[in-house]
């Protein structure tokens, strides 16, 4: 009987290990470009799209614990990590729903997305709100609504300003500051320093930079009221204002929002608390 226990208990774990095995995957989009992505778990599914300059192994803990519970599938957004990009004729959510074709998901999705990835998960939301089951926006970027902030707009010159003189040091601290450090004059953890600055520098050679995501809704505020999906809206305490600015606002228009502030973080909220993040989206998708 012991040996019996021991070989089912052995077949257990092998299959559950199985289960939340991560697999890497590609499909070819509309227009030819190949995207990459990877899988694991089991059950709903859920979601995840990264931050601009980063790609899909931003969420290597994500992954890791949240396919204990959900069907997790990552994605390089085009231009990403993998999917490298050569034409742009597809939109966004496009991409998106192409991954869910090729997956066969024929049930309501959970959406998390980060800044870039924010903005990805709230257009698709907009143009499919039927196939939305819970929505998470992490440090959201606002298209219509942020390119008012004159903080956003002062980001965004010194980007453009190191952009317009090919300085690709001065580039990458920019959008490491943007992405990671945020506002405050601040050391962060050298393996995050280290990985944003790798993901960055990867993006700008292959001259992702200069490719601008195609969107459904370049102003989506007067329109947020139409969902109904149940959404969390993430920010960290250490980020810019115009974040913080974003993410209430999204709280203000949508009508079954929560707002949550996250101490001892700035842009990447998954990175720098990464088990508080986890469980908060764990214990809201659950609810």
């Amino acid at each position: 009987m012991k040996y019996k226990f021991s070989v089912v208990f052995a077949l257990l774990v092998l299959s559950c290990q199985t289960v939340r095995q991560l697999v890497d995957k590609q499909y070819v989009a509309g227009d030819g470009v190949n995207i990459s992505y990877v899988t694991a778990g089991q059950g709903q599914p859920l979601v995840l799209i990264h931050a601009g300059g980063l790609d899909k192994s931003m969420w290597q803990s994500q992954m890791k614990e949240l396919s204990k519970d959900f069907w997790v599938m990552a994605y390089d957004v085009r231009g990403h990590g993998s999917s490298v990009s050569t034409t742009n004729d597809q939109l966004e959510i496009d991409d998106l729903g192409a991954l869910l074709d090729q997956e066969g998901v024929d049930q309501k999705i959970n959406l998390l997305g980060c800044s870039l990835g924010a903005i990805i998960a709230l257009d698709y939301a907009m143009a499919h709100p039927d196939k939305v089951d819970h929505m998470v926006l992490v440090s959201p970027g606002l298209i219509g609504f942020q390119e008012q902030n004159e903080e956003f707009l002062q980001q965004i010159s010194n980007y453009v300003a190191a952009l317009q003189n090919g300085d690709q040091a001065a580039m990458i601290e920019e959008l490491k500051q943007m992405n990671a450090i945020g506002k405050a004059d601040r050391r962060i953890d050298p393996g995050i320093s280290d990985y944003v600055e790798d993901r960055l520098a990867a993006y700008i050679d292959r001259g992702s930079h200069l490719r601008i995501p195609r969107l459904v809704e370049l102003n989506p505020v007067p329109r947020l009221d139409a969902l109904t999906m149940e959404t969390l809206i993430l920010y960290g305490d250490l980020d810019f204002d115009y974040i913080k600015e974003n993410a209430r606002k999204l709280d203000e228009g949508l009508q079954n929002a929560e707002l949550v502030e996250v101490s001892e973080a700035a842009h990447l909220i998954n990175l720098e608390q990464g088990k508080l993040f986890n469980q908060l989206v764990r214990d809201f998708i659950r609810q």
